[in-house]
């Protein structure tokens, strides 16, 4: 009571203000560091494996050494002691090629296995974001606001822009629906599901599968692979452009116009697949 009067504090509507052009903005950079910082990762540690220049662990002054080490033989071929030194030089240097080649094999099977976990998170991101778009319809549709709904989803598309190019719009009944870059639906009325098998055992002939995307209704139940014969009505997978060369990796990369390339954030073996809208 205020001087014999009813005095207190009125809680307004919580308004939710957002500026569209910085998210989007923010959502291009996510996907930009997402794939700068992996690619920077591995190859920093191969850099490290091959060494710095002048360091002993430099491959090109091991070769060096080997070089110089065959003048002094030319002039003099019988010293047993420069055979020697030149057998050792050498099989230093295969050890080193050899250690180096297990380390690539060993950077492929994790970027394999970081690819297989990218992928679960993404669909578990994309469940979410379907989850709270049912959600926000219903809320729209009995007069309700529910901006703490539009915070968690904004915030879940833009982890989800740190592994995959995407863009997004919002229907009038506040539902986002979510793209790839290029296009193909990852969100509308359901979330679709993206699949990605591991390879497991990696070696040096090693290919790695196909990233695909596709409607859950097209999934096994059971084993989450999708059915013989399965394919979107709105994308379809083209596995010819989804094998891998023995010697690069999977990353996410922006789509091109009219095709989405799917590959993930990190560096080694390369795979891309095209899902055509």
């Amino acid at each position: 009571m205020v001087a014999g009067r009813g005095a207190g504090v009125r809680t307004g509507e919580t308004v939710r203000v957002v500026d569209r052009f910085l998210t989007l903005e923010m959502r291009r950079q996510a996907t930009a560091a997402g794939e700068t910082e992996v690619i920077d990762r591995f190859h920093g540690r191969i850099q490290n494996f091959l060494g710095r220049p002048g360091e002993n662990t430099d491959l090109v002054l091991r070769l060096g050494e080997l070089e110089t080490a065959f003048d002094p033989l030319a002039a003099n071929p019988e010293s047993n002691a420069l055979r020697a030194e030149i057998l050792n030089l050498a099989g230093q240097l295969g050890a080193q090629i050899d250690g180096l080649a297990d380390e690539i094999q060993r950077l492929r099977a994790e970027a394999d296995q970081e690819i297989h976990g990218l992928v679960e998170e993404a669909n578990a991101e994309l469940e979410q974001i379907a989850g709270l778009n049912r959600e926000i319809v219903r809320l729209h549709h009995i007069g309700q606001s529910h901006p703490e709904l539009l915070d968690r989803r904004d915030a879940l598309v833009r982890s989800l822009s740190a592994k995959l190019d995407l863009s997004t719009y919002v229907r009038e009944d506040g539902a986002m629906v979510v793209q790839t870059g290029g296009g193909a639906p990852l969100v509308d009325e359901t979330a679709r599901v993206l699949v990605y098998e591991a390879a497991g055992q990696v070696g040096p002939g090693t290919r790695f599968g196909s990233l695909t995307l596709h409607h859950p209704g097209q999934l096994d139940r059971a084993t989450r692979e999708a059915e013989a014969g399965a394919r979107s009505p709105k994308a379809t997978a083209a596995s010819s452009c989804c094998r891998s060369s023995p010697n690069t990796a999977p990353r996410w990369v922006a789509g091109r116009p009219g095709s989405t390339t799917l590959t993930l954030s990190t560096a080694m073996p390369r795979s891309t697949c095209s899902v055509r809208s």
